[in-house]
């Protein structure tokens, strides 16, 4: 049986399944669902409480979120990104207004000054009065009309003292000291973490692709800790250790991924090439079929395939394997010099010139590549 027929038979069997698993399945361990969430938290609410109306107010003033909202500013450079931001920050008291008063004076787009204008009025903090009166004579009107607004708003807010901002675990005690057995859990989102989770795995990419492997690392170590619970997360990690050698810690993450996320393919694939490097061929191969037989649309996966086929000296399955990849990305290189090599293997000479020539096409400056066609003209 080919790997594209048992996935179909997976599937097949699957939908066959009884329904009332198929919504055993749906069903979620609530902490889960907001471990697999940036930035969420567990909340017990009873909406007719007032005070617990008040907590989940104050919960958005946690330290922890300032952080987040801090963090979103220093690693992102989109403009709504930092306009996310000066929206937030008022809502900190007086820990947010040295921060909005540095993207007014100092952020060049005038949409980030204007809502950093708007935020210091909500602060009610004093301090950021003559940032204020500064920015109400600023050359864009959008910047001097938010600011002059904010002035009125904050004459009104700087004679309320504030709540102080408290860390989650007062806020915690205090709700659970007013919940009864008909309140209800809801779940909070900062939407700041969200962006920063996208921005960090954005950040991570790049600097595996410019080769800075520690700094990769220290992204995702970060977007780790925003997201515990998200397989993901470990996955790209993973890969940042197995760049910088360290293949016992990628294959930990590989593992955790998979605990989380057992449907994880990148995970069982990744896992897959490091036991490769670690000459455990029996694994990789096992890996690199979950891999596949979970996403048969992955040309990478279909490729280290073949790859791993080629070992077992299974030439005509790694063919296929090597076919499947092209087929999937047909500008895929490596694939078509491997499918060449395997042509060779074989004595198909002519077939594995055109498949080294098609690679030559899209990777032309492959020198390997025109040694081994030299080699089938050659044989021929």
């Amino acid at each position: 049986m080919n790997q594209t027929t048992g996935v179909n038979m997976m599937k097949e069997q699957k939908d066959q399944e009884k329904p009332e698993e198929q919504e055993k399945e749906k069903e979620l361990d609530f902490d889960q669902l907001v471990s697999k969430l940036p930035g969420a938290r567990r909340v017990q609410f009873k909406p007719n409480s007032k005070e617990l109306l008040q907590f989940v107010r104050d919960s958005f003033r946690t330290q922890e979120r300032l952080e987040t909202v801090l963090q979103l500013l220093k690693v992102s450079t989109d403009e709504n990104d930092r306009v996310l931001a000066a929206q937030s920050l008022g809502s900190f008291g007086h820990r947010g207004t040295p921060y909005l008063i540095r993207l007014l004076h100092e952020d060049p787009s005038w949409r980030v000054r204007q809502y950093a204008a708007a935020s210091l009025g909500k602060t009610g903090d004093l301090e950021a009065k003559e940032a204020l009166l500064v920015a109400s004579k600023d050359p864009d009107w959008h910047v001097a009309l938010a600011a002059t607004e904010s002035l009125d708003v904050l004459t009104i807010l700087a004679e309320i003292s504030p709540p102080e901002m408290l860390d989650h675990d007062q806020l915690s005690s205090a709700a659970q000291a007013e919940v009864d057995s008909e309140a209800e859990e809801i779940t909070i989102i900062d939407f700041e973490a969200w962006r920063l989770s996208e921005e960090l795995d954005k950040c991570g990419q790049q600097h595996l692709t410019i080769g800075d492997y520690q700094a990769a690392l220290r992204d995702y170590e970060e977007l780790v800790k925003l997201i515990p619970g998200q397989s993901l997360a470990y996955v790209r990690r993973g890969s940042a250790y197995e760049k910088l050698g360290q293949i016992e810690r990628a294959i930990e993450d590989y593992d955790h991924a998979i605990q989380l996320d057992p449907e994880r393919a990148e995970a069982y694939q990744r896992r897959a090439i490091c036991r490769r490097l670690q000459n455990d061929w029996v694994q990789a191969r096992s890996d690199i079929e979950k891999a596949v037989e979970l996403d048969d649309s992955d040309a990478q996966s279909w490729y280290n395939l073949g790859v791993t086929l080629i070992h077992f000296a299974e030439h005509r399955k790694a063919i296929e394997a090597f076919e499947r990849a092209i087929e999937i990305r047909p500008d895929y290189a490596q694939a078509h010099f491997n499918l060449g090599a395997m042509k060779m293997k074989l004595n198909d000479h002519p077939a594995a010139v055109e498949s080294y020539s098609e690679g030559l096409k899209h990777d032309p400056a492959n020198a390997i590549g025109y040694f081994n066609r030299g080699l089938a003209y050659n044989a021929m």
